[in-house]
């Protein structure tokens, strides 16, 4: 079977795709992608209302945080879970000690850990898709700058609700000179096979911090300056997810296989299933329908993670799971 047989529900991109006027121009491919990146650069920041001495690029985010991790190489790292996995597998590699703090249990936010720990929080989270309030982040940026901590917030998801600086906690990177925020841009502009993602930091940092040569190819620089340029981009997003996404959980809601849908301010969702989601994901495979487990973010054998796609697909998912009842 092909990849393009399946309706991949377990990877959460937007649905809507950006208008990209114009073709790649190949001669580019015979010479070295441009090190500065000064045009997707520039777009980036105008795009996340942002100076281009507060942005790094990077090979996607993926390779983002390798690099992070690996140019701080903190002593102890905070990891707020349920989290991506990379980020376990990043602070095994470059940390001596490790702590995890679950953001579902009651008092997570006055957990103590050492002074000068990397902490990792995201926001909007994953898997469970929950916004924290802007006041609320605050309140852990001051408590976290006071131990001199570096502070890495993953807003990944954020366009989907809101991309004005004001609903970002970058608006206070002068104000707390060890905040880094790390953003997806192929998630938003739905382009994975694109490989660039961004992160936003204090201008001392952006000069210290080392990554390799040609981290952006210039198919990427030159796809990805285009999709930034879409001024109707962020509009439709929003229109399609609110037309699609309460219907979608109401159809799930009412399967008898289906236990609970988390609330969610972005475009997947947590369901909790009343069957281990193992043996649904298999039948759905059969259906050729792909999900998203979530074992390997603690939450246990019944719950999954699926993406809010067009009515369509999320039709075929619904009655695939209507038949499994």
């Amino acid at each position: 079977d092909k990849v393009n047989d399946f309706i991949d529900f377990s990877s959460s991109i937007n649905a809507i795709t950006p208008q990209i006027p114009h073709a790649f121009p190949t001669h580019l491919i015979q010479h070295y992608p441009h090190n500065d990146n000064l045009g997707l650069l520039h777009q980036i920041a105008k795009t996340f209302q942002i100076s281009e001495n507060k942005l790094i690029l990077g090979h996607g985010t993926t390779a983002l945080i390798y690099q992070i991790f690996q140019n701080l190489r903190p002593k102890n790292t905070v990891l707020f879970t349920p989290i991506f996995s990379e980020y376990q597998t990043c602070a095994k590699l470059f940390s001596q000690q490790i702590q995890e703090i679950n953001r579902h249990e009651s008092g997570w936010q006055t957990q103590q850990f050492p002074e000068e720990s990397l902490i990792v929080f995201v926001n909007p989270s994953t898997p469970d898709g929950k916004h924290y309030e802007l006041g609320e982040v605050e309140k852990l940026l001051e408590q976290w700058h006071r131990l001199n901590c570096w502070i890495l917030i993953d807003e990944s998801f954020l366009p989907f609700i809101d991309l004005s600086i004001s609903a970002s906690a970058r608006q206070w990177l002068e104000r707390f000179p060890r905040l880094l925020i790390l953003q997806s841009l192929t998630k938003f502009y739905a382009c994975p096979g694109i490989r660039a993602g961004a992160l936003f930091c204090h201008s001392a940092f952006q000069q210290s911090f080392k990554f390799p040569p040609w981290n952006v190819s210039a198919f990427d620089q030159h796809w990805l300056t285009q999709a930034l340029q879409d001024q109707s981009f962020f509009a439709r997003t929003q229109h399609w997810l609110t037309l699609e996404k309460t219907p979608f959980i109401d159809a799930l809601s009412k399967l008898k296989v289906v236990k609970n849908v988390c609330p969610s301010c972005v475009n997947f969702l947590l369901v909790e299933l009343e069957r281990p989601a193992d043996v649904v994901k298999a039948a759905l495979f059969a259906h050729k329908i792909l999900i998203r487990d979530c074992e390997n973010f603690g939450l246990g054998k019944h719950c999954i993670r699926i993406a809010v796609k067009r009515s369509e697909q999320n039709q075929n998912l619904i009655k695939a799971l209507e038949s499994l009842c």
